[in-house]
């Protein structure tokens, strides 16, 4: 849970713009991996395209995942705009429900590690 503080600053607490903020960054780098992720199967698809039946419409679930995840980043851009900013929360238990490290280190607003070792699950 998530604790909403209207008025104390300590170390530990953030504007709800700048999480939104971040949230809104991470959606857009999602955004951008499927954008990929799109290209790179479109030109599949095209050289093979006796899968191409099978193939669309898994390309259409990718758009429009792709579509929501641009859709709720501007939503939460909006949202973030208009937060005042003496609104602020503690987001320490929020934080420790994600399982991610490098999506940790996003929210928390650090600076990200180039290494990719360690959240990999192999199908």
């Amino acid at each position: 849970m998530v604790s909403l503080v209207k008025t104390k600053n300590d170390n530990s607490e953030i504007t709800i713009a700048e999480q939104l903020f971040r949230v809104e960054n991470e959606l857009r780098m999602s955004v951008e991996v499927t954008t990929r992720m799109q290209q790179s199967l479109s030109e599949k698809i095209v050289k093979n395209s006796a899968d191409m039946k099978l193939l669309s419409g898994e390309m259409q679930n990718l758009d429009l995942l792709s579509q929501t995840l641009d859709g709720m980043a501007d939503f939460l851009n909006a949202l973030a705009k208009q937060a005042p900013d003496n609104w602020r929360l503690d987001p320490k238990n929020a934080y420790s429900v994600l399982k991610l490290e490098s999506l940790i280190v996003s929210m928390k607003g650090q600076s990200q590690i180039d290494d990719c070792s360690g959240d990999i699950d192999l199908f």
